[in-house]
């Protein structure tokens, strides 16, 4: 599974079976991985990657992670490498934070980038903490216009 999120074919959203197969991640042009989960890169001489430590659990907390794991798609995207985020099954986690990534990089509202996901990826499945977790970090940020609640 290789889902385009922004139709340009260089931001994927994957599961643990897309990171760890090299001819479609090599086909796709693929150069940076943001690993949410926490396992070990299957690559790692080969992919930038940026592991995060999150269980898909409600009380999980997302907030302390996202302006790394956002930061780190962003500059991959604008030196022109693509990228994949992905976690175990490409549901909850990894979609939470390309949301926070299209919101805060992108400036669509937590609503649109909750609809261009669910258009992409309809079986994913987003925790409301995670939801409101990103809430929280786009309201700390200097344009807290960005936050909506749920």
């Amino acid at each position: 599974m290789l889902i385009d999120i922004l139709g340009d074919r260089c931001l994927f959203l994957g599961d643990r079976h897309t990171a760890s197969n090299w001819a479609v991640l090599q086909a796709n042009r693929v150069r940076a991985v943001l690993n949410i989960g926490g396992g070990p890169p299957k690559f790692p001489d080969a992919f930038d990657y940026h592991s995060v430590r999150v269980a898909d659990r409600d009380d999980a907390d997302i907030v302390a992670h996202l302006p790394a794991a956002t930061a780190f798609i962003d500059h991959h995207l604008t030196q022109g490498h693509c990228v994949l985020v992905h976690c175990r099954g490409g549901l909850s986690r990894s979609p939470a934070f390309l949301i926070a990534f299209l919101c805060r990089y992108r400036g669509l509202t937590r609503a649109q980038a909750v609809e261009q996901l669910l258009a992409k990826r309809p079986a994913a499945k987003l925790r409301t903490a995670f939801l409101l977790g990103i809430d929280q970090w786009l309201a700390s940020l200097p344009e807290p216009a960005l936050a909506e609640s749920i």
